[in-house]
């Protein structure tokens, strides 16, 4: 079965080859370390950490003897997460890290190898061994591939973060990255949510050649933090957005296109081409700002009412799911 993936605007289709979602096997070593990565991003870690004697237990029920890098890993942090990517790990009350190589193992895994991320659901997973040295390795079909990544386990750490656009790459902080002094001069009455980001409920903009209220909302993940970058997006939306939304216009047409069956919601009824026409059929209801990635707008749409669409704005205009954007 193949699974389409679109990491760092590369498309990947995975069919029973091993994938290179996760970029390139001779990069260079990481100019950050797990530590720095957890000391600048808002990570989370298991609370009851492993003893010695937790991982020896652990490694005898392998059969195998971790390496440096993460038996430090496991020893410091149990396991690590940030966002959506989630490092297996060890601690007093889980042994994930043991369950999903023994799991994998049993799929065919060869039984030098330490299961350490799951890639993706097809059965693909990034391993090491006793060495540290980390493999990409992939299930499929009773099929076992795999791919040695030229880097150790702090290395490939960082570099997974990276190309899922997670890294913030230097401790300095940059002119973009820099906290916002003053957020509500830009935004208004913000409130924070527990979900780490800063909402308005009805904030005005103008798309489509009409005014719309649409629930603003922030994503403020490290540290709770609004960064210039983002305020330099939500003004560029607002001081573009007649062009924007022409853009955008064009970006649907497209979308529309290739809808499939949706597409027969049109079967009689013109299709939109002009702005006007285009409200007719979309109307938005959330304006989201990533953390310095995309700004998006989302939109209840007249042909598919229980998922919509998302209109990504900036950097780049172009119509998709969900997924495509965050």
């Amino acid at each position: 079965m193949s699974k389409f993936y679109n990491i760092e605007g590369q498309s990947v289709v995975v069919e029973g080859v091993l994938t290179e979602s996760i970029g390139k096997s001779n990069s260079s070593p990481a100019p950050m370390t797990i530590a720095d990565f957890a000391k600048t991003h808002k990570v989370d870690a298991y609370i009851k950490k492993p003893t010695e004697e937790t991982v020896k237990k652990a490694e005898k029920e392998l059969g195998v003897k971790f390496g440096p890098q993460l038996k430090n890993y496991l020893m410091t942090y149990g396991g690590l997460s940030y966002k959506f990517v989630e490092f297996e790990g060890l601690a007093e009350n889980s042994d994930r890290i043991v369950t999903i190589t023994k799991n994998v193992r049993s799929l065919g895994l060869d039984k030098k190898f330490i299961v350490v991320y799951k890639i993706h659901d097809e059965g693909a997973y990034a391993c090491v061994d006793s060495s540290d040295k980390v493999y990409e390795v992939e299930i499929y079909a009773g099929k076992v591939t795999v791919k040695d990544m030229k880097m150790k386990f702090e290395d490939y750490f960082i570099h997974t973060m990276r190309n899922y656009k997670l890294l913030k790459e230097s401790a300095v902080i940059t002119e973009a990255a820099k906290e916002l002094d003053n957020p509500e001069k830009v935004f208004g009455k913000l409130t924070l949510t527990k979900y780490h980001t800063y909402d308005k409920e009805n904030c005005q903009i103008n798309f489509f050649g009409k005014t719309y209220n649409v629930k603003l909302s922030i994503d403020a993940m490290s540290g709770d933090k609004i960064t210039q970058k983002q305020a330099d997006m939500f003004t560029k939306f607002n001081n573009e957005s007649d062009k924007l939304s022409k853009q955008a216009v064009k970006a649907l047409i497209k979308y529309i296109d290739g809808l499939g069956d949706y597409k027969d919601y049109f079967d009689d009824k013109e299709l939109p081409k002009t702005e006007a026409d285009m409200a007719k059929y979309v109307k938005p209801h959330s304006l989201l700002i990533d953390e310095e990635r995309y700004l998006s707008l989302y939109c209840d749409t007249k042909w598919d009412p229980e998922h919509g669409v998302t209109i990504g704005l900036i950097p780049t205009v172009k119509c998709g799911d969900l997924g495509e954007f965050w």
